[in-house]
């Protein structure tokens, strides 16, 4: 506490006293801020304290508390302290409004993928490599867990590392999960009842015991409705309705893998007329053919951004009339208008590169009749 005895801070012959702490720390509160320069995590809030790690430019934090100490001002985070504000007044954050607040990295939410990533169907590593996503990808990330020191993110394709045991991150947060994120289609988690796809051939027995009675051989590629699912010896076995199957051994080799019906080569496509490639809408690089606004969501009223016609846009993936893109800007846009119908021109460096000579076969237009279902 400082007693001021100024006669202009004087009350009466009472003098005024003021809150050193609260002064110095009134701009700055618990709240979450965005780290707008590296800065070493410590274990106490003072000079040449032990470093424990780097916040880096982008990371989202939750501070819990506010502390002036030796001209600095400094925030306790789950797990150590930063210097919020130096005693030259050079901040290392900015607070997040309430109406745009992100999650904490290592909460739930939606990530930009830093790099192209392995996806596995379990949170361990080892398990069944999914695919490779991309660079730039932004993944709807709805649980976290710590894995043998790695962070690892789940959502609906599986299992992806967000941060090694060395803190390196892989992703970045992009925001909060859409409103609607419970009612988008998920596919059963690995280890859950659910339809399971037979990958290689399995084995139908009796019992849980891998060594009861054999009832059949079931081939890949087969649906199948697993009612309950156990551990048997390290294996996962299956419990479906002519008996049991090993869905993984204790060696991580895979019999079956949940069922996604969006990878059915025999479900109905959109009806299409093409020039001379296939079209896939799916995912890829394409050009809009007129002026296109950019949405924050699906849901949003209002765009925030509007391409111009011809402007080049890579498709993450789409639903319904909805397509995802993640450049030239993150957001989501309608692949068709009023009347259902989308020209687009599908960029194939590739074949453009053989065919330059063509300038009709360059400028092929590729016009979709939608019939969303």
């Amino acid at each position: 506490m400082v007693v001021v005895h100024s006669s202009s801070t004087q009350i009466g012959s009472e003098p005024l006293i003021l809150d050193a702490s609260k002064s110095e720390t009134s701009e700055i509160g618990p709240g979450q801020y965005e780290i707008t320069q590296e800065t070493p995590i410590l274990e106490e809030p003072r000079e040449n304290s032990k470093e424990i790690r780097l916040a880096e430019v982008g990371d989202v934090l939750t501070i819990l508390e506010v502390a002036p100490s030796e001209g600095n001002i400094y925030g306790r985070v789950n797990g150590g302290w930063l210097v919020l504000r130096d005693d030259l007044f050079d901040y290392s954050v900015k607070p997040i409004s309430s109406t745009s607040e992100k999650p904490e990295f290592g909460q739930p939410g939606r990530y930009r993928l830093l790099g192209n990533i392995e996806v596995t169907l379990e949170r361990e590593p080892q398990s069944l490599e999914v695919r490779i996503t991309q660079s730039g990808e932004i993944l709807d990330i709805t649980s976290v867990e710590e894995f043998d020191g790695l962070m690892r993110g789940k959502f609906f394709q599986g299992w992806v590392t967000l941060r090694s045991d060395m803190f390196d991150c892989f992703a970045s947060i992009y925001g909060k999960l859409p409103e609607n994120a419970s009612k988008q289609f998920v596919v059963a988690q690995f280890g859950e009842p659910g339809k399971y796809e037979i990958i290689v051939e399995a084995v139908c027995t009796e019992l849980l015991n891998t060594s009861s009675e054999e009832i059949s051989v079931i081939p890949s590629k087969n649906i199948v409705f697993v009612t309950e699912v156990k551990e048997f010896e390290g294996s996962r076995r299956g419990h479906i309705e002519d008996g049991w199957i090993t869905l993984r051994d204790d060696m991580f080799e895979y019999f079956a893998k949940p069922w996604d019906p969006r990878s059915d080569p025999d479900r109905p496509r959109i009806p299409m007329i093409f020039t001379n490639s296939t079209f896939n809408l799916n995912s890829g690089w394409f050009k809009v053919m007129a002026d296109t606004a950019v949405f924050e969501t699906a849901d949003s009223d209002e765009p925030f951004f509007t391409l111009s016609s011809d402007k080049e846009i890579h498709v993450v993936s789409r639903t319904g009339k909805w397509a995802q893109v993640n450049s030239p800007v993150q957001g989501y846009l309608r692949i068709t208008d009023d009347n259902d119908k989308v020209v687009l021109r599908e960029l194939d460096y590739g074949e453009i590169e053989m065919n330059d000579e063509s300038e009709d076969e360059s400028t092929d237009i590729i016009v979709l009749l939608m019939h969303i279902w």
